[in-house]
């Protein structure tokens, strides 16, 4: 078995595997995390003036109007826009959505009559998402069910201020709430909106954040980290053949 956390090996555990743990893995494989610091904003991350909110959502579709649920919750997050949006525009912060289902993309151009800048980012190869959380200076995932999260973990690189929900624990294994990002319900706009404007108000936070996830994403999925440990995988594999 490989996993990208330590809740699933315990998961597995519990419901009878009894096979061999190879590894914790990143779901995306490692990093190239030197190239991609390339691809940052210059200057302190305190300087940033965005917000990139992953779009993922329920959705509505059939003649019966039905509702059929994605894990996401971007809609809650939103609200959470909604409830700060003097906030926003007062701090001339723009909000940039991402991998968004239509619905979604609808209710956040809707943000903009209260105010809120908001863009649409379209499907986009993984170094325009890098770019994007490179200029970001919040991240904010909202989920009901997920292993790590890849988009949390390019945004901690990024040195964006993750603001991600922890379904079943695994954000915890990467993220010390109110150190290095806030672990959000994923239901409660209040709390979330409550997170995304501590980020806002405070610069010392986020780049103390920033210099935290930057050292600890080096230390745990740089490429340079990553890859002899699945060549020592392969190995171990083959040798049992």
């Amino acid at each position: 078995m490989i996993s990208d956390c330590q809740r699933d090996v315990r998961l597995a555990r519990s419901l009878g595997f009894k096979g061999k743990v190879l590894g914790i893995f990143p779901g995306a494989g490692g990093y190239p995390i030197e190239q991609m610091q390339t691809l940052r904003q210059q200057g302190p991350v305190s300087q940033r003036r965005m917000i990139a909110l992953k779009g993922t959502g329920s959705v509505s579709t059939g003649e019966t109007g039905s509702i059929h649920h994605t894990v996401g919750r971007a809609q809650v997050a939103l609200e959470a826009l909604r409830k700060i949006s003097h906030l926003l525009s007062h701090r001339n912060i723009e909000v940039a959505v991402y991998q968004s289902t239509s619905s979604i993309r609808q209710e956040a151009l809707r943000l903009r009559e209260e105010g809120i800048s908001v863009t649409i980012i379209p499907r986009s190869l993984p170094e325009e998402i890098y770019k994007l959380f490179g200029r970001a200076r919040i991240a904010v995932g909202v989920s009901i069910s997920d292993g790590v999260p890849s988009a949390m973990l390019e945004a901690m690189i990024m040195g964006a201020f993750p603001i991600q929900t922890d379904p079943g624990g695994a954000t915890s294994e990467w993220i010390k709430n109110g150190v290095n990002g806030f672990i959000i319900p994923p239901d409660d706009p209040d709390a979330i909106a409550e997170a995304i404007t501590k980020a806002i108000e405070d610069d010392d936070l986020v780049e103390s954040a920033a210099k935290i996830n930057l050292e600890l994403t080096y230390e745990r999925i740089d490429l340079s980290v990553i890859q002899p440990k699945v060549v020592s995988l392969y190995e171990q594999v083959a040798n049992r053949l």
